[in-house]
């Protein structure tokens, strides 16, 4: 019979109660300095008596009946609707003096733009309809209307009071002292309509001063933009949200701030967007590649026709744009049923618009006639692009990223003074301001709280020789020197390149570099063979077929990355194509551009060479560091053996057009996109307890949720890697659970159904092994900052410093942290919630062991911002996505699709692009 020790004794007595129980902060002793940091938390003040009065609105055509609520759900169609149902129902305010009050246009309201309305007072009457039917009434309405109702149609609106006295009420200061231990993210639930509230509240000034546009959670100034040309500009603003969070066991509303630049489609005719490409009036008929440049950026942009070419008395015909002809308007045919001839024809005789560009291409839109697409073409010239529309990440070109990071990576002082301009121009730190007065609403200072910097860790390196870090800037600079942990020995392996014949000199002397300085390093490493792509028909497809009948061990290759090139040929020889073959044929490689090549051997940044080195190591099996945790943390040292980490994320498809979305969901209304969401997911489940390994999985485009056969076929995998490099010692008592990428509404989800889904995994491998779990979510998708105020002007923080009180959530042990030193801009701490802890590991257990986890990157000496399973797992599900679309690109053929739904099989595609079950199932492939 097994010893019990002290430990399985005290998991014994812990309940599940305990497991999710708020932690304590840890105790001022346990870190090595303290700092005040001023935080972008302002802490909301509610005074006695106030209540919110909830009413429904709806606003419906006269004429249909149908309500111009609801609509595509495209950036452009929302914006649209948006912007005319506050103007009607402002416009209703007006002519019914107030629905009642006698207050008229200053009656206090929260208007949600859409269906939810809230008045600091009931209405006289608990039903009220207003018609908006003269000219009068639409005087100061968007012009936008005209793209929702006819000219002659009249909008009725009508508010009515909810019949549910508990949803109807509000009583905002009766809320404060009632808000839960644990927050409900249930959207019915009292503290989120609380927190709903004053979301909607914080916005409503700078929509009723018009000063800004909202887009989601953040607030665009209307006038400060920055002109990026091709038809866009940069929008400045402010990212917002209010949060329920604690101070000394005390839970209070806070509203969450922090600066934000977006781009945005300018809104304008289509031709000045088209002008701003360097040509007049737009680019040569000829030029394809300025084109298909157009096509892909606006593509799926929303435009509505101009009104001298609309039809009397109708709306206005707004669309997206599918893409544009490679035949100008006079050359191509139109035929109704009462018409054919060309474009430039048909306007002149239906529309009475003579065309000014009849030698210009026309742009191309869908309709949907049933379930089948109908194609049409409309002159680009009579087009006007929507206003608020976001330029998506996907479409953002190198010099469109460049501009977005500069005006983004500010530093922490000038942050900290647009965050203050920001919210002085919204109106929110004006006492004046009669909205959130008549609510008995106002926004306190920004929160100040104590922070605490941990010691690091130490890094050990050959020898196990320990190291100490430069707490200023999270390094260990030249510790590696000193020899790796654990290096590799490379025997047979190969140097393949696609660089012209006149480069191969230089390229023999990077070899030559690399080979000496990894020998110092401790790695072993033979001379390779160095080899050109033209010797295989000049592609790395053919290469590695070529090489498989011998296969090396590892293969360099050194050639252009082929993100940006033009050519087939290139992209033929690109990363993603190497990484295709890599996959397919087993072979590990590493892909090193010919600029980094050049670095090296004309300029000898050592620097360069020595992260290609690192990564070498660690793709061939080896450790070039080991971090070790302080003092306080030490029963989470992985080296006891005692630990399995397992850490995922999810990458999900690009958003899909209106059109493509409906026809997703004609097919399975639970999807967002044909193509698959990836997981990628790693463990420490082989030899090394520090050394990570990890896979990817393909599904379903549903949810951020990853599915739970999925969990426990990959639980499974894991273990059998364990149990292949461990043996006897492959069950561990603890197994920490990192997850990355959900919000905070998703909580419950990665409770109820991940980690059951792990948990059901491991007791089907074996029914006596009942290890403790602890789940941690880590995230930097958050708009928290803080900010060291000591010295004046506002200063990054200091790597190590961890804030874990004032401003942490309600109910859930949380805290930020920075392990990273920012090497430009303003740092964003990652947040950690620790929503399980069966083991009761104490906050100094669990803020040492995320910190030392920061620390073992490997490729940079210097800490990450994220824990590097939680960095890597992020790595694998992007390589599985990258895969994909080369797969889909090149070897169209091979993609599976089920013959039921005719859909991708995404299991038997993570059979064909997966590594789990190749000869790279155990390696590091992804470092």
């Amino acid at each position: 019979m097994a010893e019990t020790t002290p430990e399985d004794l005290e998991l014994e007595r812990l309940s599940v109660s305990d497991a999710t129980a708020k932690k304590d902060p840890p105790p001022e002793s346990s870190f090595q300095q303290h700092v005040r940091v001023l935080t972008s938390f302002l802490e909301i003040c509610i005074s006695e008596g106030a209540k919110a009065f909830r009413y429904d609105v709806q606003i419906c055509s006269t004429k249909t009946g149908k309500p111009l609520t609801k609509g595509p759900a495209d950036d452009g169609h929302r914006a649209m609707r948006k912007e005319v149902c506050y103007d009607l129902l402002y416009s209703a305010l007006l002519k019914s003096n107030g629905f009642g009050t006698g207050q008229g246009y200053r009656l206090p309201l929260v208007y949600n733009r859409e269906n939810v309305l809230f008045f600091a007072q009931p209405l006289p009457e608990e039903c009220i309809n207003i018609d908006l039917d003269t000219d009068e009434d639409f005087r100061d309405v968007s012009k936008y209307v005209h793209c929702l109702i006819d000219s002659d149609d009249s909008v009725r609106v009508s508010i009515s009071k909810l019949i549910s006295k508990d949803e109807s009420v509000i009583d905002l200061h009766q809320l404060v002292f009632e808000l839960p231990s644990v927050n409900d993210e249930a959207a019915s639930s009292p503290s989120r309509r609380f927190t709903m509230f004053l979301e909607l509240l914080t916005t409503a000034p700078s929509l009723y001063n018009g000063t800004h546009t909202s887009f989601g959670p953040s607030l665009f100034e209307k006038m400060n933009e920055l002109d990026m040309g091709n038809g866009k500009h940069m929008l400045r603003g402010l990212k917002k949200g209010v949060s329920i969070v604690e101070k000394d066991g005390i839970p209070y509303p806070a509203m969450v701030v922090d600066a934000k630049t977006s781009a945005f489609f300018k809104e304008q005719r289509l031709m000045d967007s088209f002008k701003e490409f360097g040509h007049e009036p737009c680019p040569a008929l000829d030029d394809h590649t300025q084109w298909k440049k157009i096509e892909s950026l606006f593509k799926d942009v929303r435009v509505v026709v101009l009104g001298k070419a609309s039809n009397p008395g109708r709306k206005r015909l707004t669309f997206l744009i599918d893409g544009i002809t490679m035949q100008p308007a006079e050359r191509l045919t139109m035929t109704t049923r009462d018409f054919h001839g060309n474009v430039v024809q048909y306007f002149e005789q239906k529309k009475g618009v003579t065309l000014q560009y009849p030698y210009l291409p026309c742009v191309e839109y869908k309709t949907l006639d049933g379930r089948t697409e109908v194609k049409h073409v409309y002159p680009l010239e009579l087009l006007y692009v929507v206003a608020g529309q976001k330029v998506p990440l996907e479409k953002a070109d190198q010099e469109h990223t460049m501009i977005l990071q500069k005006k983004s990576s500010v530093p922490p002082n000038d942050r900290f003074k647009m965050i203050n301009d920001q919210l002085e121009k919204i109106g929110l730190f004006s006492a004046k301001d009669h909205l959130l007065k008549a609510f008995g609403v106002s926004i306190g200072d920004y929160i100040s709280t104590k922070a605490g910097i941990r010691v690091a860790p130490k890094i050990e390196v050959a020898g196990g020789k320990q190291v100490r870090i430069d707490q200023d800037s999270a390094s260990w600079k030249n510790a590696t020197k000193l020899g790796y942990r654990c290096p590799v020995e490379i025997k047979k392996w190969v140097v393949l390149h696609s660089c012209p014949d006149g480069d191969v000199p230089a390229i023999q002397s990077f070899v030559r570099k690399m080979v000496d300085v990894a020998m110092r390093r401790g790695v072993r490493m033979e001379t390779p063979q160095i080899l050109n792509v033209k010797q295989f028909g000049g592609t790395l497809i053919n290469a590695f077929e070529a090489l498989s009948t011998n296969p090396p061990h590892f293969v360099m290759y050194i050639g252009v990355f082929g993100k940006n090139e033009k050519s087939r040929e290139d992209k033929d020889l690109s990363h993603d194509m190497l990484k295709v073959c890599e996959q397919h044929y087993g072979i590990l490689t590493q892909h090193v551009s010919k600029k980094r090549m050049q670095d090296v051997v004309n300029f000898n940044k050592l620097s360069v060479l020595d992260n290609i080195i690192h990564k070498t190591n660690m793709k061939m099996g080896g450790l070039n560091v080991i971090p070790r945790v302080e003092q306080l943390g030490k029963r989470m040292e992985l080296d006891s053996g005692n630990f399995l980490v397992i850490a995922y994320d999810v990458c999900h498809p690009p958003a899909v057009s209106a059109q493509q979305r409906r026809l997703v969901k004609s097919v399975d209304p639970s999807l967002s996109s044909f193509d698959p969401s990836v997981v990628g997911i790693v463990a420490n489940c082989v030899e090394h307890p520090h050394a990570f390994i990890g896979d990817f999985h393909y599904q379903a485009a549903k949810q951020e949720e990853v599915e739970e056969s999925l969990l426990v076929a990959r639980t499974k995998w894991i273990f059998r890697n364990l149990e292949a490099s461990k043996g006897r010692q492959s069950r561990p008592k603890h197994v920490i659970v990192l997850r990355d990428g959900v919000s905070e509404g998703q909580y419950r989800m990665a409770m109820a159904y991940e980690l059951e889904a792990i948990r059901r995994a491991v007791q089907e491998i074996d029914p006596s092994y009942t290890p403790t779990f602890t789940l941690v979510i880590c995230t930097k998708r958050h708009n928290k900052r803080f900010f060291n105020m000591a010295n004046g002007p506002a200063t990054n923080t200091k790597p190590g410093t961890v804030v874990d009180r004032d401003v942490t959530r309600s109910g859930v042990t949380q805290f930020f942290m920075q392990s990273h030193f920012p090497l430009i801009g303003t740092a964003k701490m990652p947040q950690y919630d620790v929503l399980i802890d069966e083991a009761n590991f104490s906050m100094d257990e669990i803020e040492s062991f995320v910190n030392c986890m920061c620390h073992s990157h490997q490729i940079v000496e210097s800490a990450v911002s994220i824990p590097e399973p939680v960095y890597a797992s992020d790595e694998m599900a992007k390589r599985g996505w990258n895969n994909f679309m080369e797969t889909r690109r090149s070897f169209p053929e091979t993609i599976p699709i089920n013959p039921d739904t005719k859909l991708v099989d995404f299991e038997e595609l993570t059979k064909r692009l997966g590594y789990w079950h190749t000869q790279l199932d155990g390696v590091r492939f992804n470092a």
